[in-house]
């Protein structure tokens, strides 16, 4: 059986992702299951609070015969195969009406319509849709708090560009004495490429956190600092815990930003 992935919601609102695979290990055929959720991976099986019978069956056969070998057990690619298939056509019944192929300005109306969003938490809330390709029934499952957002059980760090550089600036602010010497260095006048400069910031950055306010004292210009290393890495490693990505779609002309976190 060749690799499947299945997403579905759970009883929690909590969006999983299940990939399940058969492969011939140790000479006998052996299921592999795992899964991941908010910032979890792995075996993640007992976070699963199930919203009917085809996610119930799916835990049941994770549970039973994970790493197992399944040569003598009758049919199981087919069962596996129809529980997925009914998975997947359960979500598609529970989504509701997609929301794909709306203007900018009706999306806006239709989020209005269905959630309590006004004004600029709308307009985000309509990029989600754009950016994780959610569906009508998807949109209660949504939740703004200024920056701090919550789609499916799953965090993100969302905004447009000036509010995700500001996130990431606080990010760096708070976490410059990580970073790398040689950069710390190349930012600050104080310091040179030698040896001493060196051994100064090796006792600085020993001290983790409590070393952060002198490293950044170092600094010249810390806005300059922070953007050479936005340039270098990309918001989505900062601020983003998870995987490193940061997700965008426009929205009436203006871009928002997503990284989960």
């Amino acid at each position: 059986m060749e690799k499947r992935e299945v997403k579905f919601l759970d009883a929690n609102h909590n969006l999983f992702t299940v990939e399940v695979e058969i492969t011939q290990r140790n000479g006998y055929p052996e299921l592999t299951m795992s899964g991941n959720y908010g910032s979890s991976c792995g075996q993640c099986l007992d976070a699963i609070n199930p919203a009917n019978e085809h996610q119930a069956k799916l835990v049941e056969l994770w549970n039973k015969y994970h790493l197992e070998n399944v040569s003598k057990v009758k049919n199981i690619k087919d069962t596996l195969n129809d529980v997925i298939k009914n998975i997947i056509n359960a979500e598609e019944f529970r989504k509701g009406k997609p929301l794909t192929g709306f203007d900018d300005s009706s999306l806006i109306d239709i989020v209005e319509q269905f959630t309590d969003f006004e004004d600029e938490e709308a307009r985000l809330c309509a990029a989600l849709v754009q950016m994780f390709d959610l569906s009508e029934n998807d949109l209660e499952h949504v939740e703004i708090n200024e920056t701090s957002v919550t789609v499916q059980g799953i965090n993100y760090i969302a905004g447009n560009d000036e509010q995700m550089d500001e996130k990431t600036y606080e990010y760096i602010k708070d976490s410059a004495w990580a970073f790398n010497k040689g950069f710390i260095i190349d930012h600050s006048s104080v310091l040179d490429n030698d040896e001493g400069s060196e051994q100064i910031l090796s006792a600085i950055q020993e001290q983790c956190e409590g070393g952060n306010e002198a490293v950044l004292k170092l600094i010249d210009d810390f806005e300059e600092f922070a953007d050479d290393a936005i340039s270098a890495d990309g918001r989505g490693h900062f601020l983003n815990n998870y995987n490193g990505a940061e997700e965008e779609a426009s929205i009436n002309g203006v871009y928002y930003y997503a990284c989960r976190n």
